[in-house]
């Protein structure tokens, strides 16, 4: 009894949920999101995070908001363990990326730099920190 619980517990961790019509709209409503690999909102309260791959942009204006959500649930099947996948819209672009919850802030700028990031997301001060020496991609 003692392992199939044990079973139980660690395939709930890692099955791979699909984010519905409705939360996609509350994505949009908040500019972005920092998805579990469940689909569901990280909620981080401390650390910084870090993108540490770029995925994809959509330019929601040219493509319809069911293969929005597509993309986003195709790319919620990517993320290994402590991986994020990271939801930012812009100017009608919604930009996807892979991204880290990082305890530290020095280990942040670092990892930040080491993946060519311009800036890395204060999770406490709600704001950007942006990396000397980065460049635009």
């Amino acid at each position: 009894m003692k392992n199939q619980n044990k079973y139980i517990i660690q395939r709930a961790t890692t099955t791979t949920e699909k984010i519905t019509k409705k939360e996609y709209q509350t994505i949009l409503e908040n500019h972005g999101a920092t998805l579990l690999k469940s689909g569901k909102n990280a909620n981080y309260l401390t650390g910084y995070m870090v993108s540490i791959k770029d995925i994809k942009k959509i330019d929601i204006t040219k493509t319809t908001q069911s293969k929005q959500i597509d993309t986003i649930n195709k790319n919620l099947k990517l993320l290994k363990n402590n991986q994020n996948l990271g939801l930012w819209l812009d100017k009608n672009i919604l930009y996807i990326d892979i991204s880290k919850n990082i305890k530290t802030k020095q280990h942040a700028e670092n990892l930040g730099r080491k993946y060519n990031q311009i800036a890395i997301w204060d999770i406490v001060n709600n704001k950007n920190i942006y990396l000397k020496g980065a460049k635009a991609k």
